[in-house]
């Protein structure tokens, strides 16, 4: 890992003499040497040259550079699909061209002239130059001599159609801008959601940020319906030391699912709340494995205007659960089914005074 501006120079010092030691015997066989070519230099200028280079002067992702940013230079750590994300969600506002990359950039009516002319793209002998260097002087078409199919000459015709309406604009700047904000601005909730679209969306959990509890426990009841609590069989996929044995009932191993619905003393816990407050609930040994599915099935025992309360109530049973697993572990401390009971009654009646308040 390159650090510093110092180190990045040693490294390019370094390859360029491993390349000398390689082109040396090369020409030394044809009677040459490197200070025989034109406008040779020496090690020292060579050397001068490239810790003297500034270093925010290196690219960023598709040669838009961000100044005075302490990861410039640095590698990114992303592979074509997540460029190709990129250049789908970015928007490029063409200025002096001196920025945006010829082939690769969405400049050209909102494409990228790779895309429009793909086979034109696999002759080009220099794809990362940028549109100034590419327009300047028509250098682009020099690349074109090696056409020798029709396809290749329609793409061309079409691409150079499309060219004649481009003006480069002196002073302005090559701008970029996210496509999925109003204000064109990149944000990393944009980013998540794009990664999404089109795919099949489960809305079955929503009710879980509506239930009458506090955030913490909503976030802890999301984490359950996904099984990524971390009970052992996460911990050990983490690997970090952990008994695998369920710490309620001491005999299977222990999962989210397990821990909330199969074991025996967390059946019990629910037993004892539904008959506390008299509710009759479907098992959940109806629901093997899936607990989304048992809650949805005793939500649908009540009405509409009492589900709000009931999901506050189901999650808190399932902390109080979880919160006898946490004491169990760390603290030694184990209560009978009774008092894991009442203990989960007086969240909900706490919680309840403090929205009376």
């Amino acid at each position: 890992m390159v650090h510093s501006h110092e180190e990045k120079g040693q490294e390019l010092f370094n390859v360029y003499k491993q390349h000398s030691a390689v082109i040396n015997p090369s020409l030394q066989e044809h009677n040459l040497d490197l200070a025989d070519l034109e406008a040779p230099f020496s090690v020292e200028e060579i050397k001068s040259a490239i810790f003297q280079s500034r270093s925010d002067n290196s690219p960023g992702l598709d040669g838009f550079i961000a100044q005075d940013k302490s990861w410039q230079g640095s590698n990114l750590p992303c592979d074509e699909t997540d460029k190709q994300l990129f250049r789908a969600s970015t928007v490029i506002s063409l200025g002096n061209g001196n920025k945006a990359k010829f082939w690769h950039e969405r400049w050209l009516e909102g494409k990228a002239p790779k895309d429009i002319a793909p086979s034109l793209f696999q002759i080009a002998s220099r794809k990362n130059r940028t549109v100034a260097q590419e327009l300047g002087d028509n250098r682009w078409l020099r690349q074109m001599r090696r056409m020798n199919s029709t396809v290749q000459v329609r793409e061309f015709i079409i691409l150079w159609h499309s060219l004649q309406q481009i003006h480069l604009q002196d002073g302005i700047e090559d701008s970029i801008s996210w496509r999925w904000t109003p204000n064109g601005c990149y944000s990393a909730s944009s980013a998540y959601r794009i990664q999404f679209l089109g795919s099949i969306q489960d809305n079955r959990s929503t009710f879980v940020w509506k239930a009458k509890t506090e955030n913490k426990c909503k976030f802890f009841g999301w984490l359950m319906i996904h099984r990524k609590i971390l009970t052992a069989d996460k911990l050990q996929l983490r690997g970090w030391d952990n008994s695998e044995i369920c710490p309620l009932c001491g005999i299977e191993p222990e999962t989210a699912n397990h821990l909330l619905m199969d074991c025996a003393f967390a059946r019990q816990v629910w037993s004892s709340m539904w008959n506390k407050l008299g509710l009759h609930m479907p098992s959940p040994s109806l629901f093997p494995g899936r607990l989304l599915d048992w809650w949805e099935a005793c939500r649908k025992e009540l009405v509409k205007e009492q589900r709000r309360n009931f999901d506050g109530l189901f999650i808190y049973t399932a902390w109080g659960i979880w919160l006898q697993r946490n004491g169990r572990i760390f603290n030694d401390i184990y209560n009978s089914v009774a008092q894991v009971v009442d203990f989960i009654i007086a969240l909900c009646k706490e919680f309840d005074e403090a929205l009376s308040s």
